[in-house]
Formats: structure tokens, C-alpha cells, sequence
């Protein structure tokens, strides 16, 4: 560029956001990423987001037949989603899946699974927390269903209340009828007028799953937002009653999982020993994280929009309060931005589904946004995620980062704060809760008027009764009555079973807790008249759920400040080591401390998830029946000679003992890996009722050859290797161990002997005739 007259000059260039070098004639100028001075060290937070930096590192797992055969699929994502859908095929019926599993993980496959492998006439119910999220996994299921059955007819798959009344009614018929093989739909929905219908198929037999997505939402938002969502428990509990003995298996996914939440689910879908935790955590490392402190909010208000002039498209704007969503959207309208919108708690439905739309066809560069916002949002691209306010915990924090980089690539998070947002966040964290005298009385005013309810000890509670001190009802009475409720169900006094509309003819569980006038309660504690040990109950429920408030303000602060490395401070609070194992493999995108060595501190092992410890029975009478000699009562060696036809017979005896014995699992070492692993996916592949999984067994493992209870294995040990026979297996727990051995097996006692000399067995032609005939 010339320097003369009517020209910029040098600064103006740099103020232009140019890079700039002076020639003899005049300037190089040269664009570059916009960076914002007022982070100093960290003035380049947008580079790596504008160049869509691959930011998750890929760890794919071998995959299980089935995977291949009903979705095409050759790989897990990870351990974690391996394990996962082990546990959900084969974890007993009775008990509670938890997975634990971070974005991107492929959690969707849960859901998915099931109607695929099922028969016709059985139905896996999927509750998801939004409307565009069951519109987003019935169009995926749609798809995955006509390639698996092309000539099967299938029903919508989402109910939600933008169908009409006849669409709504055909599914309900569907459901009835057991043509439905999958429904996504919400918890009002599934609390509100679907109960029933799902009652029935449980009581049926129809019922295989029920699933529950963004989990943690049972124990967080259920104390607000979505009250419906502590209504969950109850639904599970009245649907496993209507089953009976019949399998019925829950699962309950999420990718933020803390201690608190953890503890909080196994009791209430316990008890905690029914349930089982799949765990295999890596922190997200797409975010890039700045923080700043502002002296005011005009300053704030500064720095936010000086940031949003140069943030990657799209953004997210995260505030606290639906007023503050509203004024911020104001300042964008001023300052020019016209593909910007706000979406809060308060946002009406029709309204809602609008913006979302607009939102995933990319019709939005910007959204505003409380925390009523994001859960099942799935929008891959968004690059930018800011906080114009500090949230009240860094469990809150962590979902909303969350938002961005969802596809994998690098995002950028700025969170610039105040002294009146810390206050906001201290009056959040320690929400005002009833006194004992008053809850006692809202209480007893409430269970001396109720009506007995369909359930033991289930009765409907007028939200609406009014304290003596009290002469006109309101909405905010209302409240406090449910806000009674809540801390009742959380001392354990009550349970939760479902809230209506006072005339009892809404077609859903209102969203809205204004909308709510009556509630259903399940009498848990016989002393709930007794005005001592209501007080001690709420008290300590009280206490608890304080500390854990107090507990997450203190820490997004030190985090806001810098006190805390907010890897560190997240790995604190996710990782899980009493009671019950979860820990958190620690990775940092990029923050203050690692700026520079964000390339690597971004990277991260594979999280490891452990082998599944209890299996559902499987039936091993045939086998038993046989009278063939047993190693031990758990124990079937099976010797096949050692000549140029070992594989060959190892194949013929997996084609009878997958049809036969329906094993769990099959286990071989590395060595026999190349040489038969793939043949014997081959022979699986097109079995309908298979479900079974391979291991490949690193021998020098400690737990290489650890068994589930009743979990039932065929092992096949190579000709060479192992030299001799595995000592675990004379201990294993498992059902039963069928081990296909070579003849010329070591003995592991006896040098210069075979393994056959010494041991009962069964040689490999004469257990083909028998399992045959």
C-alpha cells in the first residue's frame, strides 16, 4: 500500500486488525486473525477456532459382529462406548445402566441398539430433554431401521406436542398394538399422557428399554427448569412394577457425571447395588478458555461486544437471567447484528421450535442464551461460546463450553465477569430454602386435604393451599409449596410421582412449574407428621445440598481468578473414587497457564473403561445334559489336535456353541488374532440372535482372564502360546468356561506332559458328535 495522501496510515492498519512491515514504498499489509488485545498473552483465543483446529484425538476399537451387522459399523468409538453397549446387551435385567461417556462418544448408540436387535412387537422408550433433539434421533432412527428391515412399515418415531391430536392417537395406537419399535419423546410426555400406554406395554412384556439421555438432569435442573425431570425415578419405579419378572432394562446416559449427581442416581434408581457405572471420562479438549475480571458492567459490556465483532460464527452468548438475555440482545440490535436472537426459560414453544430451526440451518450467526438453552441442541460447528456473567458452578460452566466444538474441532470460550455477577452467583448457590416450621406447615395443610391416587401410598396434593397467614393464592405460593415438595423428596420423606393441571385434563406434565396445580406424592417415611424428625430430615437434606452449592460457587471462582488450572479444577470434579470408581482422564485445550503448550496438553490417552463384572443367565442345560467330563463344575476343555486343520475345527465348534450355548463372550490371545479373529466374525456376522462380543486377551494383564458372574465364555488358546494353561480359569466365576485347547498344550505342573494328561476333557470330535446329534 502507498503511503500518501487519502491513504491509512500504519496504525490505522493495525487498528484494522493488519499485520503490517514497512518497504521502501510504502506497506506490506496482510490480513491475520483478529485477536483482542485486552487478554495480553492470550490476544490470539480466536486463532485456533478460525482455522477449525482438529482438537480430539481418534481412538477407534475393534467392533463386535453385531455392530457390523445392524448398523455397518466396524469400530466403537472407545472403550467407553464398547463397554457401554456390552452392559446394555448384557447386564442382568434387573439393574440400572449408568454411562458415563464424553461428547462424541457415540452415547446415541444406546437408544439406538435395541430396536434394531429386538423382535418385532417390543418397544424401547428414549426420553430425551427437547423437541429438536427427538425430532433429530427419530430422523437418524428412520434411516437406520429401513436399511435393517426394508420391508417393514415404520411409524413416526417423536412425540412431541407439535403433533396433532390423530398423530398423536396413532402413536399411542402403535404402542398399544406393538408396532411402535422406538419413541423418542420427552419426560413430560412419557409422565404426562403416555404413561398409561407405557404401563400397559411393560405389563405386556413389550417394554425391552427404557433410556434416559442428559441424565444429570434428574438431580440438577429438576430443582427449576425442568421439575418434571425428578418425576423420572417414579415413572422407572411404576414401569419395572408393571414388568414383573419380565426383563426391563434402564439405562441413564450423560457426559458430565460429578460425584453428587452419581451418588444421587444409584439411589434413585437403585438401589446403588443394582446399578452399574460404565465409565471412560476424558475432559473436552476443543476449548480454548480465557477468563477477565471487569471493574463494571459498562466495561463488561465493552470487552463482550469488542469480542463478539471478531468471535468465529456461530456464538453463543451465555447469560443467567432471562432479563439479562433480553438486554443483551438489545445492545447487539444496536451495535448492528441482525442474525442474532435469544432464547431463555420464558421463550415459548412455538417460538422455541422456531429459533431452533433458524439455528441449525445456519440462519443465526449469534444466539443469547440462559441455561435453558443447549441440552439437545446439537449444532456440531459453533465455535464460540461467551459468558457475560459467572455461573453459579462449573458444573454449569462446563455444559454450556460444552456447546462448542461439539464436531471436534478447536472453540474458544471468554468469560468476562463482574463483582454484581459474583453476588448473582452467591444468591443462586445459596438459594433460599424453607424453614422447618414453614414446610412442616405447607406440608401438613397439603397431605390433610389430599386425595388417594392410583399406587401405594400415592396421593394428589393441592399446590394451591394457602398457609392460615396467608389470604389471596398466587403464583409465588405455588411455588413454595412445590419448593416444599422438592426438599421433601430430596430428605426422603416423598417421592415425586407426577404434576398436572388442577381440572387433570392436560394432555402433558406442564413445563413450567407455574402451570403445575396439583402434584402426586408417594408417602416414603411413616413420621412425616412428626414435626422432630420432619426437621431433622430437612435439615440435613438442607445442609447437603448447601454445602455441594456452596462448594460449586467457590470453585468457579478460584477458576474466574486463575487461582484454580481449570483442567485441574474440572478433573476435581468429575473424577469419582469413593463408592465407587470414576476417574477423569485430564487433557486442557488450551487455558492461561498452558497457552503456549496447548498442542500437547490437549492431547490425552484413551480413558479406559473395565470389563463388564455381571451378566444375565444364559441357559447351559445342553451342554450340562451331555455328560461330557468337566475340568471343574465350571470348566469344559475342549482338545483339538494339532495338525494343519486346528482352525478349521475351532470354526466348526464356534458355528454349533454360538447356536447352541449363545455365549457372552469369546476370548483369544493376540496370536490368533490375524489367524481366526476375522474368520470368526465372518461365521457371527449373520447370526439374528447373536450378541455376543470378541476379546482379544493381552495374557500378561493381571485381570486378563477375569470373568463376569454368570457370564458364560469359549476361550480358545493357541497351539504355541500360551505355553500353558491360564490358573485363573481353575477360579474363574463365570457360568461356565469352555476352553478349545490344542492337544499339545504344556502342563503347567508337569514338565515334558500335556495339559491333556493331566486334566479331564473332551476331544474335539467326539464333543462335535454329541453337540450335533
Amino acid at each position: 500500500m502507498p503511503r500518501a495522501p487519502n491513504w491509512p496510515e500504519e496504525p490505522a492498519w493495525r487498528a484494522g486488525q493488519f499485520h503490517t512491515d514497512p518497504i521502501p514504498e510504502g506497506l506490506n499489509v496482510s490480513p491475520r486473525f483478529p485477536h483482542l488485545a485486552f487478554l495480553g498473552a492470550q490476544a490470539d483465543l480466536f486463532d485456533d477456532a478460525f482455522r477449525e483446529l482438529p482438537a480430539r484425538p481418534v481412538s477407534h476399537v475393534d467392533g463386535d459382529p453385531l455392530l457390523l451387522r445392524s448398523l455397518g459399523l466396524p469400530t466403537y468409538t472407545g472403550d467407553g462406548q464398547r463397554e457401554a453397549v456390552r452392559a446394555l446387551l448384557h447386564l442382568p435385567p434387573n439393574e440400572t445402566l449408568i454411562a458415563n461417556l464424553p461428547t462424541g462418544s457415540g452415547k446415541s448408540l444406546l437408544a439406538h441398539l435395541p430396536p434394531l436387535l429386538n423382535p418385532e412387537g417390543m418397544l424401547t422408550l428414549a426420553i430425551v430433554p427437547t423437541v429438536a433433539l427427538a425430532l433429530d434421533q427419530a430422523r437418524r432412527m428412520q434411516v437406520l431401521l429401513r436399511e435393517r428391515f426394508p420391508h417393514r412399515a415404520i411409524p413416526p418415531l417423536a412425540y412431541h406436542a407439535g403433533l396433532s391430536q390423530e398423530e398423536r392417537a396413532s402413536i399411542r395406537g402403535a404402542i398399544r398394538t406393538g408396532d411402535q419399535p422406538i419413541l423418542f419423546t420427552s419426560p413430560e410426555s412419557a409422565i404426562g399422557s403416555l404413561r398409561t400406554w407405557l404401563e400397559h406395554a411393560a405389563a405386556e412384556g413389550r417394554l425391552s428399554h427404557v433410556v434416559v439421555d442428559e441424565a444429570h438432569l434428574v438431580t440438577g435442573w429438576g430443582n427449576g427448569f425442568r421439575p418434571v425431570f425428578q418425576l423420572l425415578p417414579a415413572l422407572v419405579h411404576s414401569l419395572r412394577q408393571h414388568a414383573a419378572d419380565r426383563p426391563l432394562r434402564v439405562v441413564l446416559a450423560s457426559a458430565t457425571l460429578s460425584a453428587g449427581t452419581l451418588f444421587a442416581l444409584r439411589q434413585l434408581f437403585g438401589p446403588p447395588q443394582s446399578t452399574y457405572l460404565v465409565a471412560a471420562v476424558h475432559l473436552r479438549s476443543e476449548p480454548r478458555y480465557a477468563f477477565q475480571f471487569s471493574p463494571s458492567a459498562s466495561d463488561q459490556r465493552e470487552l463482550i461486544l469488542e469480542a463478539i465483532r471478531f468471535a468465529p460464527r456461530p456464538f453463543i452468548l451465555y447469560v443467567t437471567r432471562p432479563d439479562e438475555a433480553t438486554t443483551w440482545l438489545a445492545h447487539l440490535r444496536e451495535a448492528g447484528y441482525a442474525r442474532v436472537a435469544a432464547f431463555t426459560g420464558r421463550t415459548p414453544s412455538s417460538e422455541r421450535d422456531q429459533l431452533l430451526r433458524a439455528w441449525a440451518a445456519n440462519k443465526l450467526d449469534g444466539m443469547v442464551a440462559t441455561s435453558a438453552f443447549g441440552l439437545g441442541v446439537d449444532k456440531n460447528d459453533v465455535r464460540t461460546v461467551l459468558h457475560a456473567t459467572l455461573p453459579e458452578s462449573l458444573d454449569r460452566f462446563y455444559q454450556e463450553v460444552g456447546r462448542g466444538g461439539r464436531d471436534g474441532r478447536a472453540s474458544a470460550s471468554l468469560l468476562v465477569h463482574t463483582a454484581q455477577d459474583i453476588d448473582q452467583a452467591k444468591g443462586m448457590a445459596s438459594e433460599k430454602l424453607l424453614r422447618d416450621d414453614t414446610a412442616f406447615e405447607r406440608w401438613t395443610l397439603m397431605i390433610t386435604h389430599a386425595r388417594p391416587a392410583d399406587g401405594d401410598d400415592v396421593y394428589w396434593v393441592d399446590l394451591n393451599r394457602l398457609p392460615s397467614h396467608l389470604v389471596v393464592n398466587s403464583e409465588q405460593s405455588s411455588l413454595w409449596n412445590v419448593r416444599t415438595l422438592t426438599l421433601m423428596a430430596r430428605a426422603g420423606l416423598i417421592e415425586l410421582v407426577a404434576l398436572r393441571d388442577g381440572a387433570g385434563n392436560g394432555d402433558e406434565t406442564p413445563v413450567d412449574l407455574a402451570l403445575a396445580s396439583e402434584a402426586a406424592v408417594r408417602i416414603l417415611d411413616a413420621n412425616h407428621r412428626n414435626p422432630d424428625a420432619f426437621s431433622q430430615r430437612l435439615a440435613q437434606a438442607r445442609d447437603a445440598m448447601l454445602r455441594t452449592a456452596e462448594q460449586g460457587i467457590r470453585v468457579m471462582r478460584h477458576v474466574a481468578r486463575r487461582d484454580i488450572e481449570i483442567s485441574q479444577a474440572l478433573t476435581q470434579t468429575y473424577s469419582v473414587i469413593q463408592g465407587i470408581w470414576s476417574p477423569v482422564v485430564t487433557c486442557c485445550g488450551g487455558c492461561a497457564t498452558h497457552w503456549d503448550d496447548r498442542r500437547t496438553t490437549g492431547l490425552y490417552p484413551p480413558p479406559h473403561a473395565g470389563r463388564l463384572r455381571r451378566f444375565a443367565t444364559r441357559d447351559t442345560g445342553r451342554i450340562r445334559h451331555l455328560g461330557l467330563p468337566m475340568a471343574s463344575p465350571r470348566l469344559l476343555v475342549v482338545a483339538v489336535p494339532d495338525d494343519g486343520q486346528f482352525l478349521t475345527t475351532c470354526e466348526r465348534l464356534a458355528n454349533h456353541l454360538a447356536s447352541v450355548v449363545r455365549p457372552h463372550a469369546w476370548l483369544m490371545e493376540p496370536s490368533l488374532k490375524t489367524r481366526f479373529g476375522q474368520r470368526l466374525r465372518q461365521l457371527l456376522r449373520p447370526l439374528p440372535r447373536d450378541d455376543s462380543f470378541i476379546d482379544i486377551v493381552d495374557a500378561r494383564a493381571p485381570d486378563a482372564w477375569t470373568a463376569g458372574s454368570d457370564e458364560v465364555r469359549v476361550i480358545f488358546l493357541d497351539r504355541v502360546r500360551p505355553a500353558s494353561f491360564p490358573q485363573e480359569l481353575w477360579h474363574s466365576e463365570a457360568a461356565l468356561d469352555i476352553v478349545i485347547v490344542s492337544k499339545s498344550l504344556g502342563d503347567p505342573d508337569h514338565e515334558g506332559r500335556y495339559f491333556i494328561d493331566t486334566t479331564p476333557y473332551v476331544a474335539s470330535a467326539t464333543f462335535l458328535e454329541r453337540i450335533s446329534s
